[in-house]
């Protein structure tokens, strides 16, 4: 599901890249909780309309619970994920 569905890759530049093969007439919602990747807990999180997860529409990138990307609708997401050594 993680790689082949909602497609979560990651590298050790502390890089994550979201490429959903889901569309949005596949799947009204999906959810990928607690992935861990460079000392944080990643969530994924689609939803169509907000009904199900209420945190507004489209999907969303949270790291440690934290929204760290944003789309409107289901898309492709390169993020920065600061890595515990560079703190």
């Amino acid at each position: 599901i993680i790689s082949g569905l909602v497609r979560l890759e990651v590298d050790h530049d502390g890089m994550i890249i979201v490429d959903p093969l889901i569309t949005e007439d596949m799947m009204p919602w999906f959810c990928l909780q607690r992935v861990a990747h460079s000392g944080k807990s990643i969530t994924i999180i689609y939803d169509k309309t907000s009904d199900q997860y209420d945190r507004g529409a489209g999907s969303s990138v949270y790291a440690d619970g934290i929204r760290i990307a944003y789309s409107p609708k289901i898309t492709t997401m390169t993020i920065e994920i600061d890595r515990p050594d560079e703190k």
